[in-house]
């Protein structure tokens, strides 16, 4: 019933020497860095019944960075959340390199010249700020309505205001409808416990998913997201964020795009060509990625899957012209230690078997750190983009085997997120 064809992608090593000028000085620096292997897994289940995820059994590698017995069965908050929340400015904790990131973001610019969220020069309303506190207007939040998720109960969706300190977020309402949450072009939104009209961001109400050992599930539909645009689910640590922002609603990520920089795990960013996952220490803007798509002339994004896999045709495992499943599991180990971030996508389409990709994310030296912001309990986010500049998610690649060979502004309606519910997760 089940047939199971494993892709292995080989160890490659790279050495990047770089050279940087200013007016004032010059620093040459030379970065060796080592892809390991990965293998990803493209299942067909034949089935005639509802779709749902297969379970299936692997053994996680061990993390480099091992977590101490003791933080895993702590019971107690760290209220200080040393190496876990980070304002701009502040002296940042040193990262150490890690062989598991990719190459490609040696020579990637995109993160040093813009925000990781580069809506604000497509936004119809353009303002400026220019105060620490900002106006009552900057600080009221927006509430679009509340949404099920199965085994958790009811969350509110709430919008923000501004995408970017200097940018505004969409003006047109997020959708909210049959449990699914639709955000427009250049919008933003946090899943809450609560949301008032006419009250302040509250960091409080911002919901703390407590996800260790557990698997989130939800549905997307990409349909109309072309090369260019980016739709966004992830996870911050923003419930325990004390720092308003410079956006005013205590959004932090790892970018630090309104100022505040925060563990960021980012189930995906994706449009109908391209997806990727990605792995984000508080101070790691590039982080450890997998999936499919990206490049530039001078490298390549995640080859883990193939155009073959993942796209608009009828060839694909995940046709992305319609709807389709998504699994983010946390597993743990016997001491409740995070193993890995493990993604599974399935798809159910008339006169097929069920089809799907999944993708291993454990080889990573922030692992500790996730771990204990997603102990924490993290925020989940959406949002929808797009940029001139999305070469990195969508391109050519030096190997030209990425989808996108230019941007081509074709964003469509909304992305749309939906069927959300959290479940156990196996060890």
């Amino acid at each position: 019933p089940t047939t199971t064809a494993t892709t292995t992608t080989t160890t490659t090593t790279t050495t990047t020497t770089t050279t940087t000028a200013t007016p004032t000085s010059t620093a040459t620096s030379t970065t060796t860095v080592s892809t390991t292997s990965t293998t990803s897994s493209r299942t067909w289940t034949t089935s005639s019944t509802t779709l749902a995820p297969t379970s299936t059994t692997t053994t996680a590698p061990t993390p480099k960075a091992v977590i101490p017995a003791t933080e895993a069965t702590t019971a107690s908050a760290d209220k200080a959340l040393p190496g876990n929340l980070h304002t701009t400015g502040a002296t940042e904790p040193t990262v150490e390199p890690s062989l598991s990131r990719a190459p490609h973001h040696l020579e990637h610019t995109f993160f040093k010249d813009h925000s990781i969220l580069d809506a604000a020069k497509f936004t119809s309303t353009t303002a400026t700020s220019t105060t620490t506190t900002g106006t009552l207007y900057e600080r009221v939040g927006r509430c679009f309505g509340d949404i099920g998720m199965a085994g958790h109960g009811g969350v509110s969706v709430v919008g923000a205001l501004w995408n970017v300190p200097k940018g505004r977020a969409a003006e047109a309402e997020t959708s909210i409808a049959d449990g699914g949450v639709a955000p427009s072009l250049t919008a933003r939104t946090y899943f809450a416990d609560s949301c008032s009209p006419g009250v302040a961001y509250e960091r409080e109400r911002y919901t703390a998913f407590r996800l260790l050992g557990r698997t989130l599930n939800y549905s997307v539909d990409l349909s109309e997201a072309g090369c260019g645009c980016n739709a966004a689910l992830y996870l911050v640590a923003m419930h325990q964020n004390a720092e308003r922002s410079e956006c005013f609603d205590y959004y932090c990520d790892a970018a630090s795009v309104c100022g505040v920089s925060c563990t960021e795990v980012d189930l995906q960013e994706a449009n109908r060509f391209a997806w990727h996952s990605t792995l984000h220490q508080a101070a790691d803007q590039p982080g450890y990625s997998m999936g499919y798509g990206g490049g530039a002339a001078s490298w390549s994004g995640p080859r883990q899957w193939s155009h073959e896999d993942y796209g608009p045709h009828d060839d694909a495992c995940i046709d992305t012209r319609s709807p389709f499943q998504v699994s983010a599991s946390f597993p743990v180990d016997g001491l409740g230690r995070l193993l890995a971030v493990r993604l599974r996508l399935l798809q159910a389409r008339p006169g097929r078997p069920i089809c799907g990709l999944s993708l291993e994310l454990a080889d990573y030296a922030g692992l500790p750190e996730i771990h204990h912001a997603l102990r924490e309990g993290m925020t989940l986010v959406t949002s929808y983009w797009r940029s001139d500049d999305m070469g990195w998610l969508d391109g050519e690649g030096l190997d030209r085997r990425g989808p996108c060979a230019s941007e081509e502004d074709s964003c469509g309606s909304a992305p749309r997120f939906f069927g959300f519910s959290i479940g156990d997760s196996a060890t």
